[in-house]
């Protein structure tokens, strides 16, 4: 399996399960009440809270990229802009609460067990098949709560695909005035994995390490702390004595369909790059958002960047606002050049960032929910 994960280290910024002000401006927000919540699906408990804003009657649902996330849905500081910890859906919420929309966030499945000794076997559940079905838990919660009218679902990456799902299977339900979808998983990510996996590692990797830009790699070129993921030796078989895009491209692709062959022949619960194999089989058996165009029935914001590395736009945010559009559905494309997976820049050298969420993107998303 060790061949599997060979370039780890250098996809942790970028794989799934990415220039205006670092941060957001300080708003001085309405009355704002928080109210704690659990639910329980199947036995397994769920936390959550609301943010109440007072006499609002609208309120947004947020759903996770992939992966064991907390409520606020917090990127690390080691693949943030600033260098800083950046909660994107604190940071969503404090800007919808400024003008009058209340918010729903909750706690991944998992998440609670993190560092405790219950975390494997917690982990273990977390397949895309009762991650759908949390969201689904979770609107039915809000949707029985009687001070709000109107329902608007909102998805980041993976959430996309649980709230358009959560859409698709309450259409008939009013209150749902409309859908926002950011970093859009239009397509079948198997398909965005496998270019994570190859051509989108391969451009990282020599972003980062080829500095002087002659298209080769020398092992004394290499970080110290990328030697053991990045075997140059290994990786020249003609023995040149460094390696080309080319060279390391034709090793990740080998890998990557090594790695897809394990996901389908490892037992449901065995754990791969942190979700269970039963996650990867869920997701990638889904019908694509680009299948389902036609079961959207409320307005759609879809918010992307177009440096995005984990679902590229051209394969996800542009083809399914065209189809959107071609079915005459009410769409809006909302397109940041750049920007990448979570609305922000990339760094200096090019190297992609996980936030934080720049301003300009979020008062966006809050000016165009206000509208519908």
């Amino acid at each position: 399996m060790r061949s599997i994960f060979l370039f780890l280290a250098i996809i942790s910024s970028t794989l799934l399960v990415n220039c205006a002000s670092t941060s957001p401006k300080k708003m001085i927000l309405p009355a704002v009440t928080v109210a704690p919540f659990s639910v329980e699906n199947k036995g397994y408990t769920l936390n959550g809270q609301i943010n109440d804003v007072a006499g609002s009657d609208t309120i947004a649902i947020l759903y996770h990229g992939s992966g064991v996330q907390d409520r606020w849905e917090t990127m690390p500081a080691d693949v943030t802009l600033d260098g800083k910890p950046s909660p994107t859906f604190k940071i969503i919420s404090d800007q919808l609460n400024s003008v009058g929309i209340s918010t729903c966030v909750f706690d991944k499945r998992a998440f609670k067990e993190k560092n405790t000794p219950a975390f494997e076997k917690a982990l273990k559940t977390h397949t895309f098949g009762n991650i759908k079905a949390d969201a689904e838990i979770i609107f039915n919660y809000v949707n029985n709560l009687p001070q709000y009218k109107k329902i608007v679902l909102m998805g980041h990456s993976e959430g996309t695909i649980t709230a358009s799902d959560v859409l698709f299977k309450n259409k008939q339900n009013s209150k749902i005035k409309s859908i926002v979808l950011i970093g859009v998983a239009a397509e079948n990510i198997k398909t965005s994995i496998q270019h994570q996996m190859t051509d989108v590692m391969a451009t990282n990797t020599f972003d980062a390490v080829d500095k002087n830009h002659d298209g080769k790699i020398y092992p004394d070129e290499v970080p110290e702390k990328l030697k053991s993921s990045l075997p140059i030796n290994s990786i020249d078989h003609n023995k040149k004595g460094y390696i080309t895009y080319e060279d390391l491209l034709k090793v990740l692709k080998k890998q990557s369909v090594q790695f897809m062959k394990s996901v389908y022949k490892a037992p449901s619960d065995t754990i791969l790059l942190g979700k269970p194999a039963q996650w990867y089989k869920d997701i990638f058996a889904e019908k694509t958002l680009l299948q389902r165009a036609n079961e959207y029935s409320v307005p759609v914001l879809i918010v992307h960047g177009v440096l995005d590395t984990n679902v590229f736009y051209s394969t996800n945010a542009l083809p399914l606002s065209e189809k959107l559009r071609a079915l005459h559905k009410d769409v809006t494309l909302i397109s940041y050049f750049d920007y990448g997976h979570v609305l922000s820049p990339n760094k200096e050298d090019g190297e992609p960032t996980m936030g934080p969420i720049q301003p300009d993107a979020v008062s966006a998303i809050a000016d165009w929910i206000k509208l519908h």
